[in-house]
């Protein structure tokens, strides 16, 4: 009898320490709705970190802009091409000792190129900033700074079989999430 008591006092202590496995999604990342665009349904042209701000940014772009960014980039993005920069607060991740995670986000920068019926081609700008996010108006000085930072981000490589492969595993996280294009 002693055996059971004691295989019994065993699963009682394995199940008293047992707790529901804490969720994985990062919701303080996720963007809010109500944007112009949601860059999350784009692919990733390039990221960065900025230890010294504590940030990461992600820059998106449509499918014009990503056709653009793994071809030739002598000239600027043709019309039609429409890029988001997300910048999130760096945390650190409780999964995972001495890793950084996206936390809250602190702007989304929109690029729209457009193309008038003459001239040259033009660049319309939109950033969101704050909590909850609000569109705010940029000085010219601040839009021209940004606008540069922006379009001259070099693309990551990406062999077109990984890059399918991520933009598949985006377009299955997006699904889980309501939004809008």
């Amino acid at each position: 009898m002693k055996p059971s008591v004691f295989a019994f006092g065993v699963a009682a202590l394995l199940m008293a320490g047992c707790s529901r496995p804490q969720a994985l999604t990062n919701e303080e990342a996720s963007l809010e709705s109500g944007l112009p665009y949601d860059p999350l349904q784009w692919r990733v042209v390039a990221s960065s970190i900025d230890p010294a701000q504590r940030t990461t940014s992600t820059l998106f772009g449509n499918d014009r802009a990503i056709e653009y960014a793994r071809s030739e980039l002598k000239q600027t993005y043709p019309a039609g091409s429409l890029l988001s920069l997300v910048t999130w607060e760096l945390k650190e991740d409780p999964n995972w000792f001495g890793a950084n995670i996206p936390g809250a986000v602190k702007t989304i920068e929109y690029v729209a190129v457009t193309s008038p019926r003459s001239g040259p081609l033009a660049y319309e700008y939109h950033r969101f900033e704050g909590a909850p996010l609000r569109e705010v108006q940029a000085p010219e000085t601040l839009v021209k700074a940004r606008l540069d930072h922006i379009l001259r981000q070099r693309p990551v490589y990406m062999p077109d079989a990984m890059a399918s492969s991520i933009s598949n595993s985006s377009q299955i996280l997006a699904s889980t999430n309501p939004s809008h294009e």
